[in-house]
């Protein structure tokens, strides 16, 4: 019986113990360099006198490799790891970096920006690693995201309550503080020139029981990247417009840095696709608009307010330039390699993207005017029609254009709605005026997509832009969705059953 006693007391002690030394206040620290990785002798190497950047530019983006984790404190001892995986896993670092790259991603001139994997990257490997990934990846530039974390734990007196056992589990007495700093080097691969930084920081504060420490100071360490990545997007973009400009008057940074000579390929067709409505695309919809108005006025019905069209344009407003575009719309654009990773919302979501102000001006303002007619007469057929154009152009763009990275806008949506609006004006009843009118539009779309797809830009605005390329196929992908509608609304399929009220007739 003495002896169960003793076991017993001596279990209560080791656990005591365990909970008083194994709990005990320190700190953690993370790092990778990037200098440590492309200089690892130490020298850094002369940048050279000019630097020659080929448009459109295409840009890698990566965290340092060779990181180190240290930890100290009472009874931890140090120890050395090659990577971020003991804060966070690979898919969570991927994450981390996407939003990265929405700093790059709706730029002028950009046409690419590919998450390079760190497994292909070697510890202090220098450029002797970089130039051939790059290579591989057929990459201009290189973005190298170095960190340094530290994360501080301290206990308060009510520490004194972990030798409770209970108060372990209940008494938050450990509060702990994790420092954060980014840094963004973007490189220029072929002359290792140094064109432009950003850095971003953080400071995560919280309190955790002695139990729950070490899972909170992972979460706060995860929460401490993304809040630095935050400030790191602002001050890239920042510093990628002072680039651009100094650019512009051939130079890197001004008087007495090397000079920067910038050749566009004008052979090669632009890496990045967006449906663009142009001039010649608003002189068919004005026409459309015209009749539409015309066939109002003749038969006097009360008109509804288009709450689904303005719904999303404002949507789309917000995605493309309120305070989070740049991550939304690198999780939203279609891009093929992200859609292979199982991502398949994108090809619903790439119309609500438009990474230009022109681009937005035209297409959504083509879909405010075509969606406002034909959501005065079913609104059911007017989401029926955006749902369709959205899947079968984001899948034709997928199928017939493999060259594309990306692809965004709504004029795919804006041309289902150009035949819906046509067909509904062709219709037996019409003025003989305006059947000629939707007749001369549809001719006149026809031809335009067709001069699109022989490479010809019917879009003047966007003309000399090796950002926007007007693509063909989405657009006639559109057209076919309007054209399905329109057949459905025509034999009665889509708004029969009682599925919609009576609405005006338009």
């Amino acid at each position: 019986m003495q002896d169960r006693t003793a076991r017993a007391r001596g279990l209560v002690i080791a656990t005591i113990v365990a909970l008083a030394f194994g709990c005990a206040p320190g700190s953690v620290r993370r790092s990778a360099s990037v200098l440590d990785y492309l200089y690892p002798e130490g020298r850094v190497a002369a940048s050279a006198e000019e630097i020659h950047l080929q448009l459109p530019l295409r840009v890698g983006i990566a965290f340092a490799p060779g990181g180190s984790h240290s930890a100290s404190g009472g009874g931890i001892q140090n120890v050395t790891e090659s990577s971020l995986e003991d804060a966070f896993s690979e898919p969570q670092q991927r994450e981390l970096l996407k939003r990265v790259a929405g700093a790059f991603q709706g730029t002028p001139d950009v046409s690419l920006v590919e998450i390079l994997p760190t497994h292909n990257m070697k510890s202090s490997g220098g450029f002797e690693n970089l130039q051939p990934l790059a290579a591989m990846y057929g990459l201009n530039l290189v973005a190298l995201v170095s960190y340094d974390q530290i994360q501080f734990d301290d206990q308060d007196a009510s520490s004194l309550l972990y030798w409770t056992i209970i108060g372990a589990y209940l008494i938050p007495a450990d509060v702990h503080e994790t420092r954060t700093l980014l840094d963004a080097s973007v490189f220029d691969v072929a002359s290792r020139a140094l064109l432009f930084t950003g850095s971003g920081s953080s400071i995560v504060k919280g309190r955790s029981s002695a139990n729950a420490v070490r899972r909170d100071l992972r979460a706060k360490s995860l929460e401490g990247f993304e809040k630095a990545i935050d400030d790191l997007i602002a001050n890239l973009g920042v510093s990628l417009g002072v680039f651009r400009e100094n650019a512009k008057r051939g130079t890197l940074r001004g008087l007495g840095t090397p000079g920067v000579q910038i050749h566009r390929d004008e052979v090669q067709s632009a890496a990045a696709g967006a449906g663009a409505i142009g001039f010649s695309d608003l002189g068919g919809i004005a026409l459309l608009a015209l009749a539409a108005v015309m066939a109002v006025r003749a038969r006097a019905d009360a008109l509804r307010v288009p709450w689904v069209t303005l719904a999303f344009a404002a949507a789309a407003l917000v995605v493309s330039f309120g305070p989070a575009s740049a991550s939304l719309q690198a999780g939203l654009q279609l891009e093929r390699a992200a859609f292979l990773r199982g991502e398949l919302w994108r090809v619903l979501t790439a119309p609500l993207v438009h990474g230009w102000p022109q681009l937005a001006v035209f297409d959504l303002g083509a879909l405010v005017i075509l969606g406002a007619w034909a959501e005065q007469r079913s609104r059911l057929r007017l989401a029926l029609a955006l749902f369709l154009a959205s899947l079968l152009s984001g899948f034709a763009v997928l199928a017939w254009r493999a060259d594309l990275a990306f692809y965004q806008g709504s004029s795919a949506l804006a041309s289902a709605l150009f035949v819906i609006c046509a067909a509904r004006v062709l219709a037996p009843g019409s003025a003989a005026f305006d059947r000629g009118v939707a007749a001369l539009a549809l001719v006149g779309f026809a031809v335009k997509v067709g001069l699109e797809a022989s490479g010809v830009s019917t879009s003047p605005v966007f003309a000399g832009t090796m950002a926007i390329e007007s693509v063909a196929v989405a657009h006639a992908a559109g057209a076919l969705a309007g054209a399905l509608v329109a057949c459905a609304e025509r034999l009665g399929v889509v708004g029969a059953a009682g599925l919609e009220p009576a609405t005006p007739s338009v």
